[in-house]
């Protein structure tokens, strides 16, 4: 490279020739690290990057597949000249913002550069001097600083990068957050000083505008101008930055704001995408822990109060859940708040001022619509506007309402009350599209376990109803024999059992003693014992045998139009001069154990469920029964499927072969492994019977 008139100016030359790639900016930035200029090393190091680049892009390389760089220093500055072997044409430096599609790296000289040009023969030369006193304010030094900041292995937090530029051109500078399309955050350059109240009013609707428009927006004030861009990153708005300065350097504003635009957007669209997946994945973790604290209880007024304390103090500083109560007034279920001395005058608020059903604001007006209610920001105006007296404002003044939200809790086209999340902290809580989404979901949720919970509770009340009414409400008094009853019914109430028993006496001063299972559960199974204690009645006071009155209700299951079955026992007691004769008939049951003292034996009699053949092949067996002796039966609650569970029933009856009646019924254990009903009767005989049986 020949030398130039400028190099008389400059102690030192150093010439290189590098290979045009991708790694020649890197290769010029170590050779002036090795150089070591004294002048304005940063800025340099930026021309010379910004020169190696235009060639890069734009230019012609030597045959060799090299350029010419020539590096000159001295008291006076630095001058940088890059050659290659260009066609003769002098390009232009282009009006498209330097760090947008369509840049040539020719603005950045520009700025920095105290002189610039090009030489056109044969070959290209485009050369930049920096003068020993290059601008370190202004655009030209704000640029330089944010390069330099933004070329280091790590960049610098979004916040430290903005407030070097308010610095810089001490102007108010701020940058509008924005999160999907849900509310703008302002953040001022800490460098400049806050804004003054008309500068921030101004600001705010240039910014506002630029956001509506996409375009660039100006709005003057008081012999300023507030300009605005958005910042596009991924071909969507991430952000809005905004200046308030002197209306003389407005142009040097928008100038400055493309600049930056261009130089923040990649920093800013991996902080937004960070900040979106964080806050999507804190989104999910949260109402998975609410779906777990739903699904743990059925009690729902106890676990909308776990709810209430799961989001405060993690989604809201306080929250409160209301219900419907069936004649229409609203009820509160949980209130909560995060600091324990305020929750006092939440309290105050909620008891002294309940809502109004017929109201048109708040609670009563999300209940009467179905529709969510989004603040992100409670003016007093709106605190004014809801107030119903003087004492409410005081004391939502005085609980500071900042944003809230109000969800329905719906299900089945059905609002079943509501959940209101406040937060009384802009800065912790400024609600917005996505926490309204949140809190729709989780009132979806919470709805259907309260919906849930309602169905089960009813189903409980149904089959408990249904159940004691197929059971006898009392058993009649057989004379000389103590006569004890267990009903026990599952832990799952949601549908009811198939247990049932029955005592009858006959017109011959006999008794028949029922005990049954049948199939299945529910209505189904209300049906079938409904069933069986009918025909069993009418067989005992047919005075049918036992053995008869079981194939009976097996012609009855038969005669049905649905596959039913059941087991049973049907035993008759019949008196005589000194003991009871008992005769027993068993289907399929669970024997019957008959207790003497000091031992027990069991009684057996062989036959089949009953509804599924045409003969169950019943047996009946009589027995002697007087005092001492102790007749049990009982259904499969107490049997289980567990090996021993049979063997510990008949140790805990043995041991109480000489209680009362009353007392073996209460011991006989239930088996561990089967959710079931238990039956449970106990037949006693305490004195001889007074008359005989006809």
């Amino acid at each position: 490279m020949p030398s130039t008139p400028h190099d008389r100016r400059y102690d030192h030359v150093v010439q290189r020739r590098l290979a045009l790639g991708a790694e020649a900016v890197g290769a010029v930035r170590s050779l002036l690290v090795e150089l070591d200029p004294t002048a304005t090393g940063d800025d340099l190091q930026i021309v010379a990057a910004e020169l190696i680049g235009n060639a890069f892009r734009h230019g012609r390389p030597f045959e060799d597949g090299t350029v010419a760089l020539r590096v000159a220093w001295g008291a006076t500055g630095t001058r940088i000249d890059v050659t290659d072997a260009g066609s003769g044409a002098v390009p232009a430096l282009v009006d498209t913002p330097p760090d947008r599609e369509g840049r040539r790296g020719l603005a950045m000289i520009d700025r920095l550069a105290s002189a610039w040009g090009y030489r056109s023969e044969k070959t290209t030369s485009f050369w930049a001097e920096l003068g020993s006193t290059a601008p370190r304010a202004g655009t030209t030094g704000v640029l330089a600083t944010c390069r330099r900041m933004l070329s280091d292995e790590v960049s610098p937090p979004l916040d430290v990068l903005l407030d070097t530029v308010a610095t810089g051109m001490v102007w108010p500078l701020v940058e509008y957050r924005t999160r999907g399309v849900e509310h703008l955050e302002i953040r001022a350059g800490a460098g400049a000083g806050a804004p003054t109240p008309a500068d921030r009013a101004a600001l705010d609707g240039a910014c506002r505008a630029a956001l509506d428009s996409s375009e660039t927006a100006v709005v003057p004030v008081s012999g300023h101008v507030a300009t605005a861009m958005t910042v596009v990153h991924g071909g969507h708005v991430i952000g809005i930055l905004g200046v308030v300065c002197p209306e003389a350097e407005a142009a040097a504003a928008v100038e400055l704001l493309l600049w930056i635009s261009g130089l923040i957007a990649p920093v800013l669209g991996r902080e937004e995408t960070r900040q979106t997946e964080d806050f999507l994945v804190a989104q999910l973790a949260f109402l998975a822990r609410a779906s777990e604290v739903l699904a743990s209880s059925l009690d729902y007024d106890s676990t909308l109060e776990q709810v209430a304390r799961l989001l405060v103090p993690e989604r809201a500083d306080w929250c409160t859940i209301n219900l419907i109560n069936e004649d229409g007034s609203i009820r509160r279920v949980a209130a909560e708040h995060a600091r324990p001395d305020r929750r006092g005058r939440l309290l105050e608020l909620l008891d002294e001022h309940p809502h109004d059903p017929d109201a048109d604001t708040g609670v009563p007006l999300v209940i009467r619509t179905g529709e969510p209610r989004l603040y992100p920001e409670v003016s007093d105006d709106l605190l004014k506007a809801t107030a119903n007296d003087p004492e409410y404002l005081e004391i939502t003044r005085d609980l500071a309402i900042r944003s809230c939200i109000i969800v329905p809790l719906e299900t089945r086209g059905q609002v079943l009350g509501t959940i209101s999340l406040v937060s009384t902290d802009l800065e912790r809580f400024r609600y917005g599209e996505s926490d309204l989404a949140m809190a729709r979901d989780l009132a979806r949720r919470a709805a259907l376990a309260i919906d849930n919970a309602r169905i089960h509770t009813s189903r409980s009340r149904v089959a408990q109803a249904l159940q004691e009414s197929l059971l006898p409400a009392e058993l009649p008094e057989i004379p000389g024999v103590d006569v004890a009853v267990r009903y026990q019914p599952a832990s799952s109430r949601a549908r009811m059992g198939g247990d049932f028993y029955d005592i009858v006496g006959a017109d011959d001063g006999s008794w028949y003693v029922v005990i049954g299972d049948v199939q299945g559960k529910g209505i189904e199974a209300a049906t079938l014992i409904g069933l069986a204690r009918h025909t069993l009645r009418t067989a005992a006071l047919q005075r049918a045998s036992p053995a008869a009155a079981l194939e009976m209700l097996n012609t009855a299951l038969h005669a049905s139009s649905q596959d039913r079955s059941c087991t049973a026992i049907c035993a008759r007691l019949v008196p005589t001069d000194r003991t009871w004769a008992m005769t027993i008939a068993r289907a399929g049951h669970v024997e019957p154990i008959l207790l003497q003292a000091g031992g027990s034996c069991t009684i057996v009699s062989r036959g089949l469920v009953l509804g599924l053949f045409s003969d169950p092949m019943v047996e009946e067996r009589t027995i002697g029964l007087s005092a001492g002796q102790s007749v049990v039966l009982l259904t499969d609650g107490a049997i289980g499927v567990e090996g021993d569970a049979e063997a510990r029933l008949r140790s805990a009856l043995e041991a109480a072969s000489t209680a009362s009646a009353q007392e073996i019924a209460a011991g006989v254990p239930r088996a561990h492994d089967v959710d079931d009903d238990l039956a449970v009767v106990v037949l006693q005989p305490v004195s001889a019977p007074k008359n005989g049986a006809g």
